[in-house]
């Protein structure tokens, strides 16, 4: 993961500070840094004083390790300005398609082919065209536009408000918590909706005047008059693309569709399997990340995959022999990672920390235990989150049609 962050101003207070301590460059440097644990291999901030906009990067290199990959990046002409955080999946493609358009690149970063897409097809078409999870901010000089943007199912987090008459962004919230005036108060409506649902829903955040950017949707933002004008659309909608398929359905017999989920299945896997740096997988041995990992094995062949599991036999947790057998089974290079119990209680206080504000996820602990430690061993790792959702596979999903 990357970190991006930054802050348009409206009242002009900073226009003549180019590098004082209050000036934007700075403050956007400041949010930076909050959230350098985001990105440890690079940092960057850019600014433009006289239009009021500052913007501010971490980087995790995965894809172009070079400086070549540096945010934030400027697109080639110098109108457009760009910060990214997540992976354009089809990259390659688009960046043929913009080089038979006479477009020349400097690297070989996804960044770069989304800065320049981003400027030659706009902002909302290029989204639309992006295989990708992603939070960005596009700064376009010549309309003097921010523009914040989500991917479609909100895997990367944006969360924006306004402080002091600058509107600001960030991908955690700690880094609204460095901003001169920012106001800590507490929504009570969030605290409610934490009790109900055990997480806080979009737009709100545990603070009341931090939201955040819903998935599938673009806010672009500009300084008028010395006011702060906003504009939010949905530029992608899971209800429409469900009703366009109920619309357009051919029935089709269940090996078809069974042969359908598993080629879109191992296309998922086998993009995201593309990066500069080392890559493995989370293995506990259930369904879902049993079978990312044997797409990726299958993809990587004759490779081996590097597969991971983490056992805390003090607190009864152990899913390594199921983990083991699907590895085995798969030829991948497996590690199981012993935890004690004072080692899972120890992180318990960093909990708050890393997740930045109330959630009542039990998995959070060994997930954050698992990753600590496969740090130490690669960069990037697949998992299988994300399967019961689309799959319907919690008790709720099955619970839920006998309450209608």
């Amino acid at each position: 993961m990357c970190g991006i962050g930054g802050l348009i101003d409206a009242t002009g207070q900073e226009r003549g500070q180019t590098c004082g301590p209050g000036s934007l460059e700075r403050l956007a440097e400041a949010m930076a840094s909050a959230i350098a644990h985001r990105g440890p291999d690079d940092a960057g901030t850019w600014a433009d004083p006289a239009a009021g906009i500052a913007l501010s990067h971490r980087r995790l290199a995965i894809v172009d390790l070079s400086p070549a990959g540096h945010q934030p990046m400027v697109s080639a002409s110098g109108r457009t300005v760009v910060v990214f955080n997540g992976e354009l999946y089809n990259h390659r493609a688009l960046r043929a398609e913009l080089e038979s358009a006479g477009q020349v690149f400097r690297g070989h970063s996804d960044t770069e082919v989304l800065v320049e897409a981003v400027e030659r097809w706009g902002v909302r078409r290029a989204l639309e065209r992006f295989n990708a999870m992603f939070a960005l901010a596009v700064w376009q000089r010549d309309r003097q536009v921010l523009t914040l943007a989500r991917d479609r199912m909100g895997e990367k987090p944006l969360y924006h408000g306004v402080v002091d008459g600058r509107l600001a962004f960030a991908s955690e919230l700690k880094a609204f918590r460095v901003l001169p005036g920012f106001n800590r108060t507490i929504d009570d409506r969030s605290v409610a909706s934490l009790m109900r649902w055990s997480f806080i829903p979009h737009p709100r955040t545990v603070y009341r005047d931090v939201s955040q950017l819903a998935p599938g949707t673009m806010m672009e933002v500009r300084a008028v008059n010395g006011a702060l004008s906003t504009d939010t659309v949905q530029w992608w909608s899971i209800d429409d693309v469900a009703a366009r398929g109920q619309s357009a359905r051919v029935r089709s017999v269940p090996v078809d569709a069974e042969e359908q989920l598993v080629a879109l299945l191992d296309d998922a896997v086998r993009l995201r399997l593309e990066a500069d740096v080392p890559m493995g997988a989370f293995l506990s041995g259930g369904i879902d990340s049993s079978m990312v990992a044997a797409l990726a094995q299958r993809a990587l062949s004759p490779g081996n995959l590097r597969t991971f599991t983490v056992r805390m036999p003090d607190l009864g947790f152990d899913e390594s022999v199921a983990a083991g057998r699907v590895a085995s089974h798969l030829g991948t290079d497996h590690t199981v990672i012993d935890l004690s119990e004072q080692e899972a209680l120890s992180a318990v206080p960093t909990l708050a920390t890393i997740f930045d504000e109330p959630l009542a996820d039990p998995s959070m602990l060994p997930t954050a235990l698992l990753c600590r430690v496969t740090r130490q061993h690669l960069t990037v790792s697949l998992g299988g989150d994300g399967g019961d959702e689309v799959f319907a596979g919690y008790n709720r999903h099955v619970l839920g049609q006998g309450l209608a």
